[in-house]
């Protein structure tokens, strides 16, 4: 059994970790800046990551042997004070969450969720080795934080791994991302405004990315950028096809496709390649495109109803 102190444990990706974790045994302590917890762990601790004394008082009470770090800013806004914004709001608390920890003989790993977006509009598939160009403010807070953590690995021995997931979806996932805005729509009957739907993208199930996280509590990966994806190229209008076929009825009917125009800063086609997860992490994904959005509608199904 591990200490394990998960930072952003109130997120989408959070409340299926700590799930995982708890029935897999180990003491979670959840870390958020909501007075009280969304989800159950085994002590939650209410902080502000950019409070660099607290930040570090909370920490080193706990003494974590593993810490997953899935804090950081959401902000994908394209002005450019969104970038400033998350300088603070990523780079900033990531080094008050790494300064609390760094030469401490009882943080054994540290895990990073990057996303595959810091390549930004590369020649597909993206790889681990590619140099990235990022597109947002998002992305780039990502990039930064993902260069500052192997920089202290080289430096400072420091045992931390980035995980760069590609697109995640899943049961209770807010209605901010495209899957979970389109299926809570078509689900209630109301129209879904899109794009053309040309882009293209890698789909993730949850509960494969949190069985990456897992694999990577356990192997000797420090220092290393690691691909999460499912390796599938998807159409965004394919993705949509297969929702309503599956919610089936009138569901067509409420897809307004092309009634909006493309973001400025939108990468066009999004695959990568997850062959170093394969090999490091020993993990594949097992969850497919279908049998995923399947899961994922029920659940959506299930919740109108309780």
């Amino acid at each position: 059994m591990n200490r394990v102190l998960v930072t952003g444990v109130n997120g989408f990706i959070g409340g299926h970790l700590v799930r995982d974790l708890l029935q897999s045994g180990h003491e979670v302590h959840g870390l958020g800046r909501s007075p009280n917890n969304k989800h159950e762990v085994s002590v939650y601790h209410s902080c502000d990551l950019k409070n660099m004394s607290v930040t570090s008082d909370v920490i080193r009470s706990i003494q974590p042997n593993i810490i997953i770090h899935l804090a950081g800013s959401r902000l994908r806004s394209e002005e450019s004070s969104a970038f400033r914004n998350n300088l603070t709001d990523s780079v900033d608390l990531t080094l008050n969450v790494v300064e609390a920890c760094i030469g401490e003989v009882w943080l054994k790993r540290f895990i990073a969720i990057g996303t595959c977006e810091e390549y930004g509009n590369l020649a597909i598939p993206c790889v681990e080795s590619d140099r990235e160009f990022p597109l947002t403010a998002y992305a780039w807070g990502k990039l930064a934080t993902t260069k500052l953590l192997q920089t202290l690995s080289r430096t400072h021995s420091f045992p931390a791994v980035i995980l760069r997931p590609s697109v995640a979806y899943g049961p209770a996932q807010d209605s901010s991302m495209f899957v979970s805005a389109l299926i809570t729509a078509l689900v209630n009957g109301r129209d879904f405004k899109m794009t053309d739907g040309a882009q293209t993208r890698d789909f993730l199930y949850i509960d494969d990315l949190i069985f990456a996280i897992r694999q990577a509590m356990h192997c000797d990966v420090n220092g290393m950028v690691i691909n999460i994806s499912s390796g599938v190229e998807v159409s965004l209008g394919s993705l949509v096809e297969l929702v309503v076929s599956i919610i089936g009825g009138e569901a067509h009917k409420h897809v307004l496709s092309g009634s909006l125009p493309r973001r400025h800063a939108e990468v066009g086609r999004y695959i990568a390649i997850n062959e170093q997860a394969k090999e490091l992490l020993s993990w594949e994904p097992l969850v497919g495109l279908e049998d995923g959005i399947k899961r994922t509608i029920n659940w959506y199904r299930n919740s109108q109803t309780v």
